[in-house]
């Protein structure tokens, strides 16, 4: 794939966004019970699991993710 290539087919139109970038369709793996979650948290705010990924990724470096991820698992501060 060269760099001049994008993913939809020849004159494909980008949806448009309020972000004022191009949107890729990627695929991730998550839980379950994960997914449920977004899908309560993005109708309660009235968006898509996918506007939602987008602006908690926007406040990421204001989130102290390693110290929240080892609070749910039950772990002490500082552990991987």
């Amino acid at each position: 794939m060269t760099q001049s290539m994008v993913s939809r087919p020849l004159g494909g139109k980008q949806a448009l966004n309020p972000w004022g970038s191009n949107k890729v369709q990627r695929t991730i793996s998550v839980t379950n019970t994960c997914w449920e979650l977004w899908t309560v948290a993005a109708q309660e705010v009235g968006i898509n699991r996918s506007e939602l990924m987008e602006v908690l990724s926007r406040k990421l470096e204001q989130l102290d993710v390693g110290a929240m991820r080892n609070e749910l698992l039950g772990r002490p501060t500082g552990n991987p």
